[in-house]
């Protein structure tokens, strides 16, 4: 017994014949069909041309790159409904089309394959559509190349079925609509590629319209099918490439593995000095050099608590705690007169005779006397105040920190006695 046609298939012909884009002539397929249109596929002379239409379009695209191209603008043709025409004819009477290009780069040629019965096989309509001429020979050369064993798409296959569907049939009551859509919505990618077909059924069907009507029981919330079925937003033109600026590489400051970069490093002396550090000039500022060299030999025993690292002044308060039982440490205010003899003992003996007397009469340190008696008389007046003189007597009175992060103004409280006010005023 020989083979069973299938139902609604087209009979091929010795008259059947196809138009090789790639060899630009027309290829005759007769009763073979599928498997003469293979043989021409796999042919030497085709394999040729197909070779010299890439070598030509990948130079073009090339040379394209070196100049300006302008965004295209992409115009889709309205959706034509396809349900009109199966209902006309019968599935084995339709015409078998293929796509091919035209001498006009932006326009498409449809050519009618089928029988006799449909009259003229040379009949063509054209389909003006703006696209770029690159990606029309991309899908040229991708069309010419199909394998032989995808069919020819009809009305009948599962994604000739889906051009047009109604949500308000083949739902059945009590059931979820949401779950007839969104198998549909959710395809994969194996899903498709096993319903690929040649012809426009298998282009049109990969755009589904659903007849919605929120008023409907059956229709399911829009919320679960707003982003599968919203527009894709349209592309953008790619930004300038413009001149990177060069980051500033910073210095890297050596901290000791036993402490914490958060213990080691000194932050309140940004609290009162102003230390305008410059990438280039980092590695050679003074101030920086003093930071490393008190992280990792520690700081002086006279360095102000300001000056030194939280992980610095943790310890220092450790080591006076301990030796505040022992007598060693006694936290005490001086007099005036005291300030005045350890002043003395350092002119007269100098800084070691002034260091024992420090610790054995228990007298401040010869630089504190020193801070603490330099104090810069004020400028009298023999005449009329100046702006000037009321400057110079105000820093002397009340001396502002040299930087300060928090407020450019400071309240100070004066208290002044015995004011006399000219007469005159």
């Amino acid at each position: 017994m020989g083979k069973k046609t299938k139902e609604g298939a087209v009979i091929p012909s010795i008259d059947d014949w196809r138009d090789c884009d790639v060899c630009s002539r027309p290829i005759q397929v007769g009763t073979g069909g599928d498997s003469n249109w293979a043989n021409h596929i796999d042919s030497k002379g085709h394999k040729q041309n197909l070779k010299k239409l890439c070598d030509k379009s990948n130079s073009k695209s090339l040379t394209a790159f070196f100049k300006p191209v302008p965004r295209p603008d992409y115009s889709v043709p309205s959706p034509v409904s396809t349900s009109e025409s199966y209902t006309k004819e019968r599935p084995e009477n339709q015409a078998r089309k293929l796509i091919v290009p035209s001498k006009n780069p932006t326009a498409l040629t449809t050519l009618s394959l089928a029988s006799e019965r449909l009259g003229d096989a040379g009949s063509h309509t054209q389909i003006s559509i703006s696209a770029d001429p690159t990606l029309l020979s991309r899908l040229r050369q991708l069309s010419a190349t199909l394998p032989s064993h995808i069919p020819y798409g009809m009305a009948s296959d599962p994604l000739g079925r889906l051009v047009s569907f109604d949500l308000s049939a083949g739902i059945a009551e009590g059931d979820d609509p949401y779950e007839t859509v969104d198998p549909i919505l959710n395809q994969t990618t194996q899903n498709i590629t096993s319903t690929l077909y040649y012809l426009s059924l298998g282009s049109r069907s990969s755009f589904v319209r659903f007849n919605y009507d929120p008023s409907r029981e059956s229709s399911p919330e829009i919320v679960l099918i707003e982003g599968p079925m919203a527009n894709p937003s349209r592309l953008n033109d790619p930004p300038v490439r413009t001149s990177r600026s060069v980051l500033c590489p910073g210095f890297p400051l050596s901290l000791p593995s036993s402490i914490s970069p958060f213990g080691a490093y000194p932050y309140l002396r940004h609290d009162v000095q102003n230390l305008p550090w410059k990438c280039a000039s980092l590695e050679d500022h003074p101030a920086l050099k003093s930071i490393q060299e008190s992280i990792h030999f520690g700081a002086h025993k006279n360095t102000p608590l300001v000056y030194l690292s939280p992980h610095e002044l943790v310890e220092s308060v450790r080591r006076k705690t301990s030796e505040n039982p022992s007598g060693l440490y006694q936290p005490r205010d001086y007099l005036e007169e005291e300030f005045h003899r350890i002043l003395l003992f350092s002119k007269l003996g100098g800084g070691r005779v002034a260091s024992i007397a420090q610790r054995s009469c228990f007298l401040p340190s010869a630089c504190t006397a020193e801070r603490k008696l330099k104090v810069q008389p004020l400028q009298s007046s023999p005449s009329y105040l100046t702006q000037q003189e009321l400057h110079l007597n105000l820093s002397v009175v009340l001396p502002l920190p040299e930087f300060s992060t928090y407020a450019p103004e400071v309240p100070v409280v004066v208290c002044v006695d015995e004011l006399k006010l000219e007469e005159r005023l």
